[in-house]
């Protein structure tokens, strides 16, 4: 009986080294990004966010940051409007994440990396998306977040991709 459960674990743990073994590695995800989601941007295109996060999920990097929306008045409304977000891939830089936008630099001083070639997404919607301004604030797990987050990934998951574009900071 031992002999059995021993050699039935020996082949569950060799099929999963096989399995393991036979996924690639990714080493360039600009190349990765480019290959898989912008040369395939009419597959996402006229579907929910949601399909191109899902995509996303092999990747063994994190979607770290994004450029929340602004009012393009000098007004504060109650709502402002985007039909485009921008989500920036955490790298790393001399064991240091690099922050990838300017104002991260001001929200985290002295961790901005320049000159790093961080890619981003840049996903533009088919229609305009409603942004409230009292989300905005500093918690880093709320919508009003710098910082890519569970939360926001929800919010935006449901409206229509128009087209992807990969970018590199």
């Amino acid at each position: 009986m031992v002999k059995k459960i021993i050699l039935i674990v020996a082949i569950l743990l060799s099929l999963n080294t096989a399995k393991a073994q036979n996924q690639p590695v990714i080493t360039d995800t600009l190349q990765w990004l480019k290959t898989n989601i912008e040369q395939k941007s009419s597959y996402y295109s006229g579907k929910p966010l949601r399909v191109l996060l899902d995509s996303l999920y092999g990747l063994n990097i994190k979607l770290q940051d994004y450029i929340p929306p602004n009012s393009q008045t000098l007004s504060f409304p109650d709502t402002i409007y985007t039909d485009h977000l921008q989500i920036y891939l955490g790298e790393y830089y001399n064991g240091i994440k690099g922050h990838l936008h300017d104002s991260a630099f001001w929200v985290h001083p002295g961790m901005d990396t320049l000159n790093t070639h961080i890619p981003y997404l840049y996903i533009k919607f088919s229609q305009q998306i409603p942004f409230l301004m009292k989300w905005f604030s500093y918690d880093p797990q709320g919508l009003g977040s710098s910082i890519w987050n569970t939360m926001l990934a929800e919010y935006y998951a449901p409206f229509v991709v128009g087209r992807v574009r990969i970018g590199e900071y």
